[in-house]
């Protein structure tokens, strides 16, 4: 939100990002991108450790013990301040580094990230042109145009049947009343546009979540490895997924959607470990008892039962990529996310942005509903309502 908040004017971390970006300065750009990741990264453990710090208020504490904490806090700014009031002697004549760090004074590592920039670019322009060129004219271009020469009613009953199959009459009047607002917007085809990115995000990250997730749901250790990358990455800060791929295909769809699988495989990921995870012990039992193997197990028993906790999962892969998709406008693209963009950065443009953002509120809400429907009634039927 600091990156966004740059957009209006705040002038942070994001503000420096977003002018390294305008002007094609990767490295500086992925120094910012670090700082703000790093401070994302501090923020979540410190909360995350506050929310599982336990105390004893009944045990038999000393004063120290009770309060030890607190005592090294105070004692740590008590030297901080005893080293900053030193430091005015000893820099008198240039910067006390002990008290204030002076901006844009400290170590940059922007040159080398620029010339390793340059040197991808020499190295692999070719293959890299190649594969862009393929993506955007034989997959991403046939794509766009299915979805835009859709007839607008046969979209609509598309969603409002599906809706009425899955949830009955009360789903479809929901998913009704959500896709008729986007269609009597005057965005529907930007809205469409939108959903065409989103689409072929969660699909590619859907595909590798699920993959990684099952390899890695096998054993123990790579369970632990792979959370662990999923909470280093959802801690990362939306726009820095933006950076590497900018520098290796420039402002194109392609960065946009490599970005969004990116981001929106940690959920497809996580959710399918955790899925697989869910399955009762004693069904792996009494399947290994029967004779099974471990891939009919996986397909016949785990699969069916963790499908409906993995399909929440591409819920929130499908809200993960949808964000992404109106993060990635800020680098150019022709969707919601540009007017959004465009709406912020005018006085006037407070009702079109809230329209805007309703239209992708709605289409994120659509899928949730069908989505959500559609777990409901497995759980039952599966009796783990």
């Amino acid at each position: 939100m600091a990156v966004i908040a740059a957009f209006i004017g705040a002038k942070g971390l994001g503000w420096n990002l977003l002018l390294a970006l305008n002007q094609l300065n990767i490295g500086l750009a992925l120094e910012a991108g670090l700082c703000i990741s790093m401070i994302a990264i501090l923020l979540d453990k410190m909360s995350l450790a506050w929310a599982n710090k336990q105390e004893d208020y009944f045990g038999n504490l000393t004063f120290f013990q009770r309060y030890k904490n607190t005592l090294l806090f105070a004692g740590a700014v008590l030297i901080g301040a005893i080293f900053a009031y030193a430091g005015s002697f000893l820099f008198k004549d240039s910067f006390n580094y002990f008290s204030e760090i002076p901006h844009n004074k400290g170590i940059s590592f922007a040159d080398f990230w620029n010339k390793g920039v340059d040197w991808i670019w020499d190295t692999f322009f070719q293959t890299l042109k190649i594969f862009n060129t393929w993506l955007i004219t034989e997959v991403l271009q046939p794509m766009r145009a299915l979805y835009l020469r859709m007839p607008a009613v046969a979209t609509i009953t598309l969603v409002v049947g599906a809706g009425y199959i899955i949830g009955g009459i009360r789903s479809a009047l929901v998913t009704a009343g959500l896709v008729l607002f986007i269609a009597l917007s005057p965005w529907w085809d930007r809205a469409l546009v939108t959903t065409y990115m989103a689409t072929f995000g969660v699909i590619a990250s859907c595909t590798i979540g699920l993959t990684v997730g099952t390899l890695c749901q096998q054993n123990k250790y790579t369970t632990k490895f792979m959370l662990a990358v999923c909470d280093i990455f959802q801690t990362f800060p939306s726009f820095v997924y933006l950076i590497p791929v900018m520098m290796l295909f420039g402002i194109t769809d392609t960065s946009v959607l490599i970005a969004v699988i990116v981001y929106a495989t940690i959920p497809a990921t996580r959710y399918t470990i955790e899925g697989l995870r869910s399955v009762p012990p004693a069904l792996h039992d009494a399947a290994s008892m029967s004779g099974v193997t471990k891939f009919q197990r996986l397909i016949n028993i785990e699969f069916p039962i963790a499908f409906p906790h993995m399909m929440l999962g591409v819920n929130q892969t499908i809200v993960f990529a949808l964000f992404m998709v109106i993060i990635g406008a800020f680098i150019g693209t022709e969707d919601l996310g540009q007017y959004i963009l465009k709406a912020l950065s005018d006085k006037a443009g407070g009702g079109k942005g809230l329209i805007l953002g309703i239209c992708v509120a709605f289409i994120a809400l659509i899928f949730d509903n069908l989505i959500r429907t559609w777990v409901n009634k497995r759980k039952k039927h599966l009796g783990l309502a």
